[in-house]
């Protein structure tokens, strides 16, 4: 169903799915604005969310018929309680008037209503601005620097970092220096028979983008292009479409099933495996594995 707010001559509306063929061409162009190379990778990857029937929360502002302003939350409807929030964009014409605030509130008010306490978002930005806005809504940092030091994967970006809003750092009860996000998110099970392996599919992009961005450390897995792990979405994306077009590589991911939650990643690209697994037991399952040459 969709929810519908106004603010002055602008309208926001908060879509659910299947979307209108005329919205989904709407939105694939709003996001190409001033960006033709957004098509390249991300909007490639995006016309294919909006045209599926799950996985997908869109916001949109609207003035009378031109949509000028969207954002979404990416989610697997295997976890549905983690989700990417991404491609927040208003229309050059259309900004400084609060817009993005209005849609990404709009966003997450919905999400709210439809998820459990529990659920986590995750976000990249390369804004200060934009982070801000983020802070406000609940979001905290969870990896990058917010100073020019720290740079993402684009060299044109002040900073890229990664924010997340979850109930479980929102607890007043938490330490979050001793008591860090991944360690409460991704439960340290031994017992190797709560993990499988699955093929790696696009619904599992918010979980991935979790996996490389919880922990803070570098060399995560170069094979497919991700250091600290700011360079995931992107990194991801390329792995995904690379598999559509059976370019070679075979790639699984580790899902613990008692939290639904996926813990590792493995490839398998000639008779090399690479992988990472942000817990043992997740590891551990992909070593056995390999060594009895089920990768």
């Amino acid at each position: 169903g969709e929810q519908n707010m106004s603010c002055a001559s602008y309208s926001v509306t908060v879509l659910g799915q299947p979307l209108h063929g005329k919205t989904q061409e709407e939105i694939s162009c709003l996001l190409l604005v001033d960006r033709p190379e957004f098509g390249q990778i991300f909007g490639a990857d995006h016309r294919e969310r909006l045209a599926a029937d799950t996985g997908l929360v869109t916001a949109v502002v609207t003035e009378g018929d031109l949509l000028v302003s969207h954002a979404c939350i990416f989610y697997d409807a295997a976890c549905p309680d983690v989700g990417l929030l991404a491609h927040v964009f208003t229309h050059p014409d259309h900004r400084r008037r609060g817009l993005s605030t209005l849609v990404c509130q709009a966003l997450l008010q919905s999400w709210n209503m439809s998820h459990s306490p529990g659920s986590v978002v995750v976000l990249g930005t390369g804004s200060p601005h934009a982070a801000k806005v983020y802070q406000r809504e609940g979001f905290t940092h969870l990896l990058g620097g917010l100073d020019e030091a720290m740079r993402g994967y684009n060299v044109d970006d002040m900073g890229e970092w990664i924010m997340v809003r979850d109930t479980l750092t929102m607890k007043s009860c938490v330490d979050k220096d001793k008591d860090p996000f991944h360690t409460r998110f991704f439960t340290d099970d031994p017992k190797m028979s709560n993990f499988s392996l699955e093929p790696l599919t696009p619904s599992q992009l918010p979980g991935l983008v979790l996996l490389f961005t919880s922990i803070d450390e570098r060399s995560k897995m170069v094979s497919i292009g991700i250091d600290t792990g700011l360079e995931a979405e992107e990194a991801l994306l390329k792995l995904m479409m690379e598999e559509r077009l059976g370019q070679g590589r075979k790639s699984s991911v580790v899902v613990h099933h008692p939290t639904k939650r996926i813990h590792g990643l493995a490839v398998q690209d000639s008779a090399v495996l690479t992988y990472y697994a942000a817990t043992t037991g997740a590891a551990e399952l992909i070593e056995t594995l390999n060594q009895d040459g089920k990768p």
